[in-house]
């Protein structure tokens, strides 16, 4: 056991070493295309969406892009966001399971998949993080508290990788600092949608599932 938690802290403190690095001069720009399309598929997108000062002031990132997707046959809602790090990598990019619980959303399970998904005329499979979450809240104070569902779903690109796991983007940078003397610039592609009155035998994963894989061609170019 004594040594698994020296284990443990060799590995922390490693990870968390990236932080203590200066940054790189030598930035390389993330593979995503910074415009989400009005149409994909089934699927067509409300008008973009500005970002929050409060947003703008916490992730200061050096771009946003949101949208919410309607699907034209079955009505599902998916908001889609990209954000884009600034030039300090340690900043701007907060996964949700930071950001999420910070709005007063509780976290109920968490799950890494697989989604194939069609870059430069090829199948790959792209890791995504799934997470449902609920919040509880009241439209005013003469109201009963309400409970609403969702799930998440996220991922990360660079210039070159692709991950869904936050201490795997961490490597990568460790590895890009120190051995190839620059930064990938990383951008944080979430996708969310309600899972509370659905109809029956409606899958709400699998519409989201869709959506990812007409989106991603439109907006990721990099080839792994």
């Amino acid at each position: 056991m004594k040594r698994l938690l020296i284990l443990n802290a060799i590995v922390m403190v490693g990870l968390g070493s990236i932080f203590l690095l200066p940054a790189s001069s030598k930035i390389q720009e993330s593979a995503i295309i910074m415009d989400l399309p009005p149409f994909v598929g089934d699927w067509s997108a409300g008008p973009k969406e500005e970002a929050s000062d409060k947003v703008k002031d916490v992730l200061k990132a050096k771009a946003y892009e949101n949208r919410t997707y309607r699907n034209d046959l079955t009505g599902q809602l998916v908001h889609v966001s990209i954000v884009l790090s600034s030039d300090n990598v340690n900043q701007s990019i907060h996964r949700s399971e930071r950001c999420l619980p910070a709005q007063g959303h509780s976290i109920l399970s968490s799950d890494s998949l697989e989604i194939p998904v069609e870059l430069n005329g090829t199948k790959k499979p792209l890791p995504v993080t799934k997470l449902i979450t609920e919040i509880r809240y009241q439209k005013s104070e003469d109201d009963e508290p309400t409970t609403m569902n969702s799930s998440s779903y996220y991922w990360f690109i660079g210039k070159s990788e692709f991950t869904n796991n936050h201490f795997e983007r961490t490597r990568i940078d460790m590895v890009d600092r120190l051995l190839r003397g620059y930064t990938q610039r990383w951008a944080y592609i979430s996708l969310q949608t309600p899972l509370d009155d659905l109809p029956t035998g409606f899958d709400p994963h699998q519409g989201v599932a869709d959506l990812i894989q007409e989106i991603v061609p439109e907006i990721m170019l990099l080839e792994r």
